[in-house]
């Protein structure tokens, strides 16, 4: 197994240090920071990558600079008091599993609203980026200096701490890279105009940046390998600007991502989701790699080490980017030096993770419940008294709970009243964004035969049926079913079909339509699933929303790519209005602003999707009939899939 992947575990020499392979973990801020230090929290997050494989691993964004705070307060900051005590015992957890750490250096120009009296968004022109509207100070050659000597002294501060080096975020349109481009830099002066004059700014802050930290510590720059905007800098630009960084001799790598925060759409590209294509920044990286003499990193959807293989093999890359994998399963590396590849749980794309992060909220997983919660949920731990253990329904959130329950030690049978596990996930996979969600499912099924669980198909359970079920424990896991089309007026003689979300994605309904409205006023995803199988099937599909906008509700990440699929198959947006009746063939509706009535015509099909209902029966005689009764997911309220799976794991380590 260990020679599928020799370039992979291969260790790589990055300046003066060698790192142990060639798996990164790209910055990224879990969001347990507080007050700009590492927490043990955070700590304990990025050991238990260490401890998995990871040969390198960076802080997300941080502050350098008393400007320029990416994160509004969250993320690590070497402007606050005592923050460099807390690095020194996150290098020692790292350290202490053979991994190394570097501290991202920050500075958001005009993408990140961190202006207050008195202080303006800095940046090299006055030109404000399309997703804050706010007009910056252009940097005078004060600002500048301020800048650049406090590069230099955080990376002092690094040093201090024990880390193995800083990287320079010269990406998404961060300060040296909004230098760099012609769209946000429009000086006259030696800091703008020509190529050379543009990376002036980056070289001296290269500079100040290895004046701190001396010649046995990295140092290292991420920047993109194509703005992808119109006017911005293209794959062949960077490439020349590129080579002109590492021939400072300063530099130790390049790590290369794409686009820009400068504008609203490629603002969310670099993180991209489901159904993006795996590994699509790669061919950037190799441009680049072409017209330099350093090391060049690359990320960009690799979930599969299989595929970090191939992009070192085409000699693409030279360290490859496997961030939101690691929050999936933070064993990659150890797996496959054990023979175990099969048994990874791949990341699916879902971007629950990333939705988080740009909330401020602490980061979690779609399918892995210790993704930063290492203290609370820290893995299994074997119980000194086994128990029998029923449980019921066998979707996300009740596979999860026998799958760690089994873990723990206990005796688990799932009873599933379908013929397959997977519940509402596997039903959702069919929807052409969730497709690859199915992965989640299947790596539950394996774990569940790994651990020998009992999965008894077919096997419905009432209230009749207890009496037969011999368990000293039940966790009640029967999810929840989707709230009925409304009885709306004039339903009956319309002639127009109703159903439900988890009709047409089931293939229950939609078939022959030629017009189908889609009432989301639900949220999530699932009117949205639905609005996505009719559109891939031809049919013409008017979404109707009394939100502000279609999708208002769904992380940024997966909107752009859902607008597009919808767009180019003509799906009509309708926002801000409800559904209020039915006419023979029409959709009657209102503006929810002004009250004016709407039609749509020619309806042949209304899907209505309001949300679901929980399906927990069997709450009130399990209680009657066991000592202890955990209830989960989607039967306690219908929610999402990464909080079902977590309940599972909760109920699990609650057992006894």
């Amino acid at each position: 197994m260990q020679d599928q992947f020799k370039r992979l575990l291969s260790p790589l020499q990055v300046g003066p240090k060698t790192i142990r392979n060639r798996v990164l973990m790209t910055a990224h801020i879990p969001g347990l920071e507080s007050d700009g230090k590492a927490t043990d929290g955070y700590i304990a997050y990025h050991a238990r990558r260490a401890c998995g494989g990871a040969g390198l691993q960076m802080s997300g964004a941080s502050g350098f600079h008393h400007t320029g705070h990416p994160s509004s307060g969250r993320g690590l900051d070497l402007t606050r008091d005592g923050v460099v005590p807390t690095l020194r015992k996150l290098a020692d957890a790292v350290h202490e599993h053979g991994g190394m750490f570097l501290l991202q250096m920050a500075h958001a120009t005009a993408t990140g609203d961190y202006g207050d009296i008195g202080q303006p968004l800095w940046a090299p022109s006055p030109v404000a980026s399309d997703i804050l509207k706010v007009m910056p100070k252009e940097m005078n050659r004060q600002d500048i200096a301020s800048v650049i000597s406090a590069y230099g002294r955080g990376a002092g501060m690094v040093r201090e701490a024990g880390l193995d080096g800083v990287e320079l975020l010269a990406a998404f349109g961060y300060l040296p890279g909004s230098f760099f481009s012609p769209v946000s830099n429009q000086r006259s002066d030696e800091y703008g105009g020509s190529v050379r004059n543009r990376v002036r700014f980056a070289l001296e802050a290269i500079s100040a940046a290895r004046g701190a930290t001396g010649p046995d510590m990295i140092v290292g720059i991420r920047m993109p390998g194509d703005e992808k905007i119109d006017g911005g800098l293209d794959n062949e630009a960077l490439a020349e600007i590129a080579g002109m960084l590492a021939e400072s001799g300063a530099l130790d790598y390049i790590n290369v991502a794409a686009g820009t925060n400068n504008d609203r759409i490629m603002r969310w590209e670099h993180w991209p989701a489901s159904p993006a294509p795996h590994g699509l920044f790669a061919p950037l990286a190799a441009t680049i790699r072409k017209a330099v003499n350093i090391p060049v990193f690359v990320t960009g959807r690799v979930t599969d080490p299989a595929m970090a293989e191939q992009i070192l093999a085409r000699g693409e890359a030279d360290m490859v980017g496997m961030t939101r994998a690691h929050i999936a399963d933070p064993d990659i590396v150890s797996k496959i030096r054990s023979g175990s590849y099969e048994r990874i749980r791949r990341c699916v794309g879902a971007n629950v993770c990333i939705a988080r992060a740009t909330s401020g909220k602490v980061i979690r997983c779609f399918q892995n419940p210790e993704a930063a919660r290492e203290q609370e949920a820290g893995g299994a731990t074997r119980t000194a008294r086994p128990m029998r253990i029923a449980v019921i329904g066998g979707g996300p959130a009740g596979m999860e709970a026998a799958r760690r329950a089994a873990a723990n030690g206990h005796q688990a049978v799932v009873y599933e009243a379908t013929g397959q596990l997977g519940g509402q996930l596997r039903q959702w996979s069919a929807s052409p964004f969730a497709r690859e969600y199915i992965a989640a499912v299947e790596w539950l099924e394996r774990e569940l035969a790994e651990a020998q669980v009992q999965v008894r198909h077919n096997s419905p359970v009432g209230e009749d049926d207890l009496a037969g079920i011999d368990a000293d424990a039940v966790i009640l896991a029967t999810g929840s079913v989707p709230l009925e089309p409304r009885a709306l007026p004039g339903a009956d003689a319309s002639g127009i079909r109703l159903a439900t979300a988890a009709d047409v994605v089931g293939g229950a309904a939609g078939r022959g339509a030629r017009h189908a409205v889609v009432a989301e006023e639900g949220g999530g995803r699932n009117g949205l699933a639905a609005a996505e199988v009719l559109a891939e099937a031809g049919v013409k599909v008017t979404i109707v929303s009394g939100d502000m906008a279609i999708a208002e509700h769904i992380n940024g990440t997966v909107r752009t790519q859902l607008y597009r699929f919808l767009l180019n198959r003509d799906v009509v947006f309708r926002p801000m209005e409800k559904v209020t009746g039915f006419e023979p063939g029409r959709v009657l509706t209102r503006n929810i602003y002004t009250r004016a009535e709407c039609v749509i015509e020619d309806v042949e099909l209304f899907v209505d999707w309001r949300g679901n209902q929980v399906n927990a029966t069997l709450e009130d005689a399990l209680r009657v009939r066991f000592a202890e009764v955990h209830v989960i997911g989607d039967c306690l309220a219908p929610r999402t899939v990464q909080l079902a799976i977590a309940e599972g794991t909760v109920a699990a380590d609650a057992l006894g």
